[in-house]
């Protein structure tokens, strides 16, 4: 694939579901790079959302895998840059968050970037995740 051809994917379930009804893709792929959209705490087979913040955090990072392997990488280990979105900046969500980092990131530590925001999509939503992945097949 020449290096400035873009692809676009949507995995099956709540990726297809936000392709019709939101217009937005879940995933780009540009030569090796994976950017990916804003993960966050729904079920992608079943749109339904987790409830405890240990579930959500847990359920955003599981998407972000699913949505890296959709488009061909291999999943968190290529990752290099993570953004996380945080609607509450309790110590114990940062903690959720390294905790998750940690065990999906056995081999490095990625660039990251923590934005407090006011709202998310998603009624009672409290974070969301996009990660930028190197994949060179």
């Amino acid at each position: 694939m020449p290096s400035d051809e873009v692809t676009f994917y949507h995995y099956d379930g709540y990726g297809v579901e936000a392709k019709n009804v939101h217009y937005y893709s879940q995933v780009a792929r540009v030569g090796d790079r994976i950017e990916t959209s804003g993960q966050g705490r729904w079920d992608p087979k079943t749109g339904k959302c987790r409830t405890t913040i240990e579930e959500e955090i847990k359920q955003a990072f599981e998407n972000v895998e699913l949505t890296l392997k959709t488009a061909g990488g291999k999943g968190w280990e290529q990752v290099v840059k993570i953004v996380t979105y945080h609607v509450d900046l309790q110590p114990l969500h940062m903690e959720l968050v390294i905790k998750n980092l940690k065990e999906k990131m056995r081999k490095r530590q990625p660039l990251w970037t923590l934005i407090g925001v006011a709202k998310l999509a998603f009624p009672d939503m409290h974070i969301e995740i996009d990660v930028v992945a190197y994949d060179p097949k």
